[in-house]
């Protein structure tokens, strides 16, 4: 965690991260390396996956790929000194994601069409094993983003971060900008963590975040949040090197 223009820091929202997991899943499937260009990932999705369709759409798969590219090519610029934080919030989000992912190819497969599984009526009768089903296949996901050289950080497991996360910055942030309870904490985390960058497919909570950070009529409320953050370390020592502090920055990876 770290605020030094030689160093880089993202944080990787729940949404990215599952179209991250589809592309992988996806590519698994049709036997092409995830970071394919997405035209040779279509082809082949086209031509191999017309059975899975009904629970992926092509439209994630693409998102993942744009997304898994950005991270890439931030890779390349800091090679050495890049940060790539997941929260646990969002891990346990992701958990919950991929239960659902599994229902409905589970459903799929029995013949249930979309309309009436998308209501739920199973949940209770579906049968799945959560160790193999959920927790070893994002444990897999992890380990092959990590074969591209991209490592995985959960910030909440060290000392203190998510008690500070919540009980100081998530207070300061909510003096001056009123968000929902997921996005302050991301947000939040993001700022005791001096991220450069949230990478999510959320535009409300991306673009009000960007409006923060550059829209004159909210340059008072940046102001006050920069202001309290002064007070605390290592955010002072920020100030004392650069004059301001920069707050993150929302990406949806590669345009």
């Amino acid at each position: 965690m770290t605020f030094s223009d030689e160093n880089y820091s993202v944080l990787i929202d729940t949404n990215a991260m599952i179209s991250i997991s589809l592309l992988f899943e996806a590519c698994n499937y049709i036997s092409v390396s995830c970071d394919s260009p997405i035209e040779t990932i279509k082809d082949k999705f086209d031509q191999e996956f017309e059975n899975c369709k009904d629970y992926i759409e092509f439209e994630e798969i693409k998102k993942g790929s744009n997304c898994f590219a950005y991270l890439l090519k931030k890779r390349e610029e800091f090679p050495s000194n890049i940060e790539y934080n997941f929260s646990l919030l969002s891990e346990f989000e992701i958990r919950k994601a991929i239960l659902e992912h599994q229902y409905h190819k589970d459903m799929t497969r029995r013949g249930m069409p979309f309309r009436i599984r998308r209501k739920n009526p199973l949940h209770i009768q579906f049968s799945y094993d959560y160790q193999n089903d959920v927790l070893d296949y994002w444990r897999n996901i992890k380990a092959n983003i990590e074969n591209f050289n991209i490592q995985i950080t959960c910030p909440e497991y060290q000392d203190g971060v998510m008690r500070d996360t919540i009980d100081v910055i998530s207070t300061i942030v909510s003096k001056h900008i009123a968000l929902g309870s997921q996005d302050l904490y991301l947000y939040s985390l993001a700022i005791k963590c001096c991220c450069n960058e949230i990478i999510t497919y959320d535009s409300d909570f991306r673009d009000t975040i960007n409006q923060l950070r550059t829209r004159e009529e909210y340059r008072s409320r940046k102001e006050a949040i920069i202001q309290e953050l002064i007070q605390l370390d290592p955010y002072n020592l920020e100030f004392e090197d650069t004059g301001t502090i920069s707050l993150p920055e929302g990406k949806k990876g590669k345009e």
